[in-house]
């Protein structure tokens, strides 16, 4: 790996100033792919949970969950001492 970028750096090095332009907007390109490649590499789990987020709304009402689990536990064996 170090080679390589070693190699690569010395390509650089050779390639004259008016056209590291267009080096960096070819580097630029190929990273952005690679972006978007990452994204698409998603597991297929990953793919249908990110898709059912687009469902997901805010309750219109706050509900207390342990408050309602007390009340029914409470309702439910209010009868044993």
């Amino acid at each position: 790996m170090i080679t390589q970028r070693t190699e690569i750096f010395k390509i650089i090095d050779t390639i004259p100033d008016d056209l590291l332009i267009d080096v960096k907007n070819i580097l630029d390109r190929f990273l952005l792919n690679a972006k978007k490649d990452f994204v698409n590499d998603l597991t297929k789990e990953r793919k249908a949970y990110n898709n059912l987020q687009k469902f997901r709304r805010k309750s219109l009402m706050k509900s207390s969950y342990k408050d309602e689990l007390t009340e029914a536990l409470s309702q439910k064996y209010e009868d044993i001492d």
